[in-house]
């Protein structure tokens, strides 16, 4: 069984489905997914037992409830995978997930893969970061810095066989079980990779769509987290000093505050007491530098160096929430909901008089929460009765995401105008959609016609009047205010505030309305493209072998005879002068063959039919050379005497053990253009040929970088070096060394026409740019030491006594994108290294093992040895 997936769950009956299907879709035939059913009160087991007896591969464990960690462990209990995933009912994991990092473990021979987890809410979605960050790296440290603040284990792939001999479970503890468990496995494995894609998407609900976990923050529950922080931190102990502070910085930013103190208005009395208490001490363990970098997350708190107490947050709120009238019992409802769940506690709600009997008893209660005297009372009335130095009035049925106040506070301080206006999106019972009037008004296109055209300003502030989806500075909108009649309406005091005050919009934060918008109108079906007549596709005629070839082929075929001394290249050769196809022309020469090259392919360079002066070439030359699989000869039928040789770049075994065109009749005879690689004088041509062209490399090691022609990049690009900064390598080399780009000879033509190369200055840092040389061979046999990432050179690169650099920051994207049917480590030798600060130290202290060189070569190039061309000429020769 490659992998075992547990799925505890309880209630879940809603999304139980979603999440079962999301794991037998994956595509993966040894795999078992154990779902604990721990108590269900709903309907789960009615879809469990149905999906069950569909799907062989789903068992079901029913228990009562005893929380997630114990349905954990009945499933650790049942497993029989090589790897383990966790799931939780209420999530997905994506599709081809567990498949992706099933095959990087194999190819790393990983105990441990993380993947990125992607968060999804009614509002949008969002990765999240730590995920990425660590998941965008190859090989992972156990003191990863990014382990500290992602506890989780949904988006992580374990071994079994490590679980099962330290014998670790998950504790019996409400809160951060998950941190506790990873840092257990941490100390036990070996291998950690990443895997540079979305793995998990974990589905958060509006307080009202589902139960939420920030219902349950109680003091037995805030008891279980500081207990499970503080064995996380003696699981850590013998890492470093830095893992240690940033653990410390976690708990104190993640665990105490983000998760407890920010949702101070649920909390109760002694629960509350307690975190207050321990985020006091946790406080005093941070240096002055890491309260000082935590001070831009949390500005909307306004902590100056302690968190507020409930009392100074009340004499002292920094927004006031003002709701005028017009909200339905349901709406209002809601709206609290959401508003109360906010993870910013720094605030004040004010509700018209009109709401007396709407509010919900759990907020009646609420200290913060004041109903005015005045049954629909005016805006100005309103605003005059709040206290905060930001102020929202809210005149519709508004609902907020779960950081839109926050947010809506940050940016409104960052940008340092009189107010913001914010994105509303439609609600509609669990989606969200866009308004398509007010959606204009915040894109891009929208925004920047708008600073351009005072005309397209003006009709985006008359549609954008509503003042729901606004925040401003209370002095700012009081000001307005006094301006306005007592009885002015949502529209006059926009728009006396669009005259009078600065603003801007901000779309990436988003604000929900239930109700009284005109909802998105849907795109109409494209038209059907009409069908042409049959008959009418421009293609161009072929022979019936497919091939190019023409009448007069068959006709030279039926009426001439093969010659045994005549060979024809299948190719340009003047095109590569460090290829295969000189030396072996070269020698053909001197032997005194009948030598002739394509010369179609030699005067059209793309010739769709061949010239019927050269078709006699084709049928009766007694051997045709072909370079690589460059050319198409999948349709050419030999006659008797005739063969074909087709002469591999430097690819070595990879092709000979898994190509196609590769028979059990293959025979090696070696790869000419390899064997100047053994000629001495050879390489010291070639060194001060490249010193005359380029003087600075006199006296001067040179470093080598030909990377791969990287196909996903955009045409602006050639390389992601945001992983490799020239300039930064460069200066670190120092004088010893001069850093050279050489191109694959695909980006460079990919290249030559693109206008807005964004890379330009990036390649200019380079000490040299050797990418319009021809002759790539004559480069590596002048370089001193070469780095590159995917490419075949290193095989020809083994040749030769010099240290290669496998330069690999995105190895894992790079395997899923081509999925090589071996492990990637076998078709390399040399130094591997995964990060920039790695490759500096690679190149400053180069390393060769010589066993590891030998038995590349001997595995892939065993038949080079400086006499390729000769075994292939007498073959060719002994047929004359």
């Amino acid at each position: 069984m490659d992998i075992s997936v547990i799925l505890p769950t309880y209630n879940n009956g809603k999304y139980i489905e979603r999440a079962v299907n999301s794991v037998i879709n994956q595509g993966i035939e040894e795999l078992e997914l154990i779902v604990i059913n721990d108590g269900s009160t709903d309907n789960s087991a009615e879809i469990l037992e149905d999906l069950a007896g569909k799907h062989p591969c789903i068992r079901v464990i029913t228990q009562e409830n005893r929380g997630v960690s114990a349905a954990r462990n009945a499933g650790l209990d049942a497993a029989s995978g090589e790897f383990v995933a966790f799931l939780d009912g209420d999530d997905n994991f994506r599709p081809d997930a567990l498949e992706e990092m099933l095959y990087l473990a194999g190819q790393w021979e990983a105990d441990l893969v993380v993947g990125e987890l992607r968060r999804i809410q009614s509002f949008g979605e969002s990765i999240m970061k730590n995920s990425r960050m660590m998941s965008q790296k190859v090989m992972l440290r156990k003191e990863d810095i990014g382990f500290v603040n992602s506890f989780s284990v949904c988006n992580k792939m374990f071994r079994r066989s490590v679980i099962e001999e330290h014998r670790l479970r998950f504790r019996k503890i409400r809160h951060a079980e998950d941190g506790v468990f990873l840092y257990s496995f941490l100390n036990a494995c070996g291998q950690i990779i990443g895997c540079p894609r979305v793995v998990y998407e974990y589905h958060r609900a509006l307080p009202f769509e589902a139960k939420s976990a920030l219902s349950r923050l109680d003091a037995p529950m805030f008891d279980s987290l500081t207990a499970a922080v503080e064995e996380i931190r003696k699981l850590a102990e013998k890492w470093s000093e830095t893992v240690q502070r940033e653990l410390n910085v976690r708990i104190f930013r993640t665990s105490i505050v983000n998760e407890y103190y920010r949702h101070l208005w649920i909390l109760e009395k002694e629960t509350l007491s307690k975190v207050m208490t321990t985020a006091e001490k946790y406080r005093e363990k941070l240096t002055e530098e890491e309260l000082t970098a935590l001070e831009p997350a949390m500005t909307d708190l306004e902590s100056e160096g302690r968190l507020k107490t409930k009392e100074e947050i009340l004499q002292d709120p920094y927004l006031s929430v003002a709701v005028a009238a017009g909200m339905k019992e349901k709406e209002l409802s809601r709206f609290l909901d959401t508003m109360y769940y906010q993870d910013c506690p720094n605030f004040e709600v004010r509700l018209d008089g009109c709401y007396r009997q709407s509010v919900p008893e759990e907020y009646a209660k609420k200290e913060n929460l004041y109903i005015a005297d005045q049954e629909n009372c005016g805006l100005r009335e309103l605003a005059s009765q709040t206290k905060g130095r930001c102020l929202q009035i809210i005149d519709g049925s508004a609902i907020y995401n779960e950081n839109t106040v926050k947010l809506m506070l940050r940016n409104l301080q960052k940008l340092d105008v009189d107010f913001i206006s914010v994105l509303p999106l439609g609600y509609r019972e669990g989606t969200t959609e866009r308004i398509d009037r007010l959606n204009n008004c915040f894109t891009k296109k929208g925004r920047r016609n708008a600073e351009k055209n005072p005309k397209v300003m003006e009709r985006h502030n008359e549609i954008d009047c509503r003042l729901f989806n606004k925040l401003f500075r209370r002095s700012a909108l009081t000001e307005v205010l006094e301006e306005l009649d007592e009885t002015a309406g949502p529209e006059q005091v926009c728009g006396t505030a669009f005259g009078k005050l600065t603003y801007r919009r901000v779309a990436n934060v988003r604000i929900g309305l239930q109700s009284g918008y005109e909802p998105k109108k849907p795109k109409a079906p494209a038209e059907p493209e009409g069908l042409k007549p049959s008959g009418t596709e421009e293609a161009g005629e072929k022979d019936r072998n497919g091939l190019p070839l023409g009448n007069s082929y068959w006709v030279a075929r039926k009426l001439r005879r093969v010659q045994a001394d005549k060979t024809l290249f299948l190719g340009v050769v003047a095109h590569e002068p460090g290829g295969n196809l000189r030396p072996l022309a070269d020698a053909l020469n001197d032997r005194g063959g009948d030598v002739l090259q394509d010369a179609a392919a030699a005067e059209l360079e793309q010739s769709e039919q061949i010239n019927v002066a050269y078709a006699a070439d084709y049928a009766t030359a007694g051997t045709l050379i072909a370079e690589d699989d460059d050319v198409e000869t999948d349709g050419l039928e030999l006659r008797k005497n005739q063969e074909l040789i087709r002469l591999w770049h430097t690819r070595g075994g990879d092709l000979l053990e898994h190509s196609p065109l590769v028979s059990p009749q293959t025979r090696e005879y070696g790869i000419p253009e390899t064997d100047r690689f053994f000629d001495r004088d050879a390489a010291l041509a070639a060194r001060k040929r490249l010193e005359r062209r380029y003087p600075r490399l006199r006296g001067r090691k040179l470093a080598l970088f030909a990377p791969a022609f990287h196909q996903g990049l955009s045409v602006q690009t050639g390389y992601d070096f945001e992983y490799f900064n020239p300039g930064r390598v460069s200066d670190a080399l120092g004088e010893d060394f001069v850093l050279a780009l050489c191109w694959h000879p695909r980006t460079k033509s990919f290249l030559e026409d693109e206008t807005e190369f964004r890379d330009r200055e990036t390649v200019e840092s380079f000490d040299l740019n050797l990418s319009r040389e021809t002759d790539l061979n004559g480069l590596l046999l002048a370089a001193d030491i070469l780095i590159t990432d995917y490419t075949d050179l290193g095989f020809a690169y083994s040749l030769l006594e010099r240290p290669m650099i496998h330069y690999w920051f995105d190895a894992n994207d790079y395997l899923l994108r081509k999925k090589p049917g071996r492990r990637l480590t076998e078709y390399a030798w040399g130094q591997q290294v995964f990060s920039e600060e790695e490759l500096i130290d690679a190149l400053k202290n180069p390393q060769i093992d010589p066993d590891d060189r030998a038995a590349f070569r001997n595995r892939f190039m065993e038949k080079c040895d400086g006499h390729s061309a000769e075994r292939i000429v007498n073959r060719i020769a002994a047929k004359w």
